[in-house]
């Protein structure tokens, strides 16, 4: 059953010409939200990426001090140590560090300063 109605031509010419111009209205504030989005993202990413720089900065500076002769890599990697993300485990991981990424870098650095500790007395 279709339905017809009737109206003037000048009321249809209206009715065509507000919607082609909500169509459009409809297409550019996508537009414009894809683009706002897509800022936001960059945006965050690129919040993110310093936020990791920093956080590699303060575990550089926290394990500058890393007694490689007197303690094992283990008490450095004990939680309940009190060297354990040297002295500031509590702040650390209130700031977003994890446990894993903690170790991984007190790893790294420990056996790094262990390999320069060898090179000098090679020398």
């Amino acid at each position: 059953m279709e339905a017809f109605v009737q109206m003037p031509l000048e009321t249809y010419d209206t009715l065509k010409f507000n919607n082609e111009y909500l169509k459009r209205r409809l297409k550019e504030e996508q537009e414009s939200h894809s683009e706002d989005v897509a800022q936001a993202k960059k945006e965050i990413n690129d919040l993110a990426e310093k936020i990791d720089q920093y956080k590699k900065y303060i575990l550089e500076h926290n394990c500058r001090f890393l007694d490689v002769e007197n303690y094992s890599l283990e008490h450095y990697l004990d939680i309940d140590s009190f060297n354990y993300g040297m002295n500031y485990k509590d702040d650390l991981l209130n700031l977003g560090f994890t446990k894993q990424d903690m170790n991984g870098f007190i790893a790294d650095k420990y056996e790094e300063l262990v390999k320069q500790k060898e090179e000098d007395t090679d020398d």
